[in-house]
């Protein structure tokens, strides 16, 4: 189980494909002195980002701008 103790669970019961992905490091995420480094942030932006506009393209949507 995840420290933050993630809203996926609720949308798999409802068959809502969900994921969560982070940059920051278990062994200190959600407690005293939290922090993550810049290029994890990036990252993980890079990483929602490609998700998004590959769903998108599968269910054929357009975005605007490219990722890749």
């Amino acid at each position: 189980m995840c420290p933050g103790v993630l809203d996926t669970r609720w949308y798999s019961q409802l068959g809502i494909p969900a994921f969560a992905f982070g940059g920051g490091r278990p062994d200190i995420s959600h407690g005293p002195d939290e922090y993550i480094d810049e290029t994890a942030m990036r990252h993980c932006a890079a990483v929602y980002a490609l998700f998004a506009q590959d769903t998108a393209v599968n269910r054929g949507l357009t975005l605007r701008g490219s990722l890749r």
